[in-house]
């Protein structure tokens, strides 16, 4: 987005070094706004990514023994499919040392 604003602003310093014509803008609101918020939205998700990426990784170090862990995640977006597979697998190896058979059947039906 940033990338077409450049190419766009560079458009029209071209425009207006090779002609008397210029394009003059006078709501800048918009670029002010969107020059703020993409970048925020972009930061917050990045911190919220990492978070999620610790708690997983703490959760993982202590022996997958403190579910409650997994409550503190911001983001379950981005490490969606890392999170499922880890929480399945997890419920799977709890199930085979309990000699639980339901537990390999919601493994198996688990989309």
């Amino acid at each position: 987005m940033y990338f077409l604003f450049f190419i766009f602003f560079l458009w029209i310093i071209k425009e207006e070094n090779q002609s008397n014509k210029y394009i003059e803008i006078r709501n800048t609101g918009l670029f002010k706004i969107t020059a703020f918020s993409l970048p925020a939205v972009g930061f917050l998700f990045c911190m919220t990514t990492i978070q999620t990426m610790m708690v997983m990784e703490s959760y993982k170090v202590g022996g997958f023994k403190n579910h409650r862990q997994l409550d503190s995640i911001t983001n379950p977006i981005s490490w969606s499919q890392y999170i499922n597979v880890t929480v399945h697998t997890r419920a799977l190896m709890h199930g085979f040392e309990n000699k639980n058979p339901k537990a390999l059947i919601s493994y198996i039906h688990w989309d």
